[in-house]
């Protein structure tokens, strides 16, 4: 069993089938991690019905049973007044029978106590902080709002995922002189973490200008508003466009990854990333150009590209349905990922992963 619906969960996930574990079950409490989306696992035939061997279900456990080799597991629901999680009492449990291993995958928290606490960043639970759009907001037109109209926003917005609160890019903002190195932009990871570095290379020559504190809260707050223009990462923040959302069903364009609306949804989301990187380039000098936070270049363009292929690698496997057995997002095409520097093509696996 793992705990957790992301990078980690999948990752595992794949290595349990290699190594010939019988089933897996991952567990998700929101629904919406890299697991999820998986198109096809592998799988194998039984009764001339092809079974997957891994399982995932929107759900968490809450009772270890049967002399602590099962568990009761159920979906669980935020509720808004109390700002808790709870169990979905209508819905009947899922019993998951002979377990031997639980592994969470429910990601890190960052160890600081070897810093001072008035240098640690801030350590209030994200959960509990908010803020508000400018009452004159309007979403920028997108595929869904022609559907959605425009969608009131929640008067209390959760914090931006993209965003660590009490710093700018790098730098803390109350003492600048201390920075913080991490992982923030999910689709571009290691070459953002290279960024952040030059970046706070360039910080420190003064080749880039620390700005002040005002300077930096209305720049944080100015990139959320930002955000918010863009569907899948407004989703994030406000929970009245959540719902709006979810009420679209499952069987929506939406979810249909080869709908042309559904690309260009994707597309938005990727370029964002795209373009924060960008801006830190360009502030750091880093020996790339991506282009600007306003506009990519046809380098940047490129990175996007190689994100949407990264991103439907999962979706797309349900069209092999005859490879259940062996294939994985990692067996895909590899020939639309090409270097943006030279164009070389990546090189295939020498054989199934």
């Amino acid at each position: 069993v793992l705990i957790g619906d992301d990078g980690s969960a999948e990752d595992i996930a794949l290595h349990a089938c290699r190594l010939d574990v019988e089933q897996v079950y991952v567990l998700s409490r929101s629904g919406f991690g890299n697991c999820v989306y998986m198109g096809q696992w592998p799988s194998f035939l039984e009764e001339g019905e092809v079974e997957s061997r891994v399982e995932v279900l929107k759900a968490l456990p809450y009772r270890v049973v049967n002399n602590g080799t099962a568990l009761l597991c159920n979906e669980f629901h935020y509720n808004q007044e109390t700002e808790r999680y709870d169990i979905l009492d209508y819905e009947p449990p899922e019993l998951l029978e002979e377990i031997d291993t639980v592994i969470f995958c429910t990601g890190y928290f960052p160890s600081m106590e070897f810093l001072s606490e008035n240098l640690q960043f801030q350590r209030l639970d994200i959960d509990d902080m908010t803020w508000a759009l400018p009452s004159d907001f309007k979403m920028r037109k997108n595929p869904l709002t022609e559907e959605l109209g425009q969608v009131e926003p929640s008067s209390r917005l959760d914090i931006s995922g993209n965003l660590i609160p009490g710093l700018y890019r790098t730098l803390k903002i109350s003492n600048p002189r201390l920075m913080f190195l991490m992982d923030l932009n999910y689709q571009y990871s290691l070459l953002s973490l290279d960024v952040g570095a030059w970046l706070c290379l360039a910080y420190i020559t003064g080749e880039a200008p620390i700005p002040s504190k005002t300077e930096m809260e209305s720049d944080l707050r100015e990139q959320m508003i930002e955000e918010m223009h863009i569907p899948h990462l407004r989703w994030c923040m406000d929970m009245n466009y959540f719902d709006a959302m979810d009420r679209l069903g499952e069987t929506h364009w939406s979810d249909n990854c080869a709908d042309p609306r559904s690309i260009e949804m994707d597309t938005l989301y990727c370029a964002y990333y795209a373009r924060t990187l960008a801006r830190d380039m360009r502030e750091a000098k880093y020996p790339i150009d991506m282009g600007t936070y306003e506009k990519l270049n046809e380098t940047g363009m490129k990175m996007v590209q190689i994100n949407l292929h990264d991103i439907y690698a999962r979706h797309d496997l349900e069209k092999f349905e005859e490879d259940y057995e062996w294939r994985t997002f990692r067996d895909v095409d590899p020939t639309p990922f090409c270097s943006f520097h030279t164009g070389q093509k990546s090189t295939p696996l020498p054989g199934k992963w």
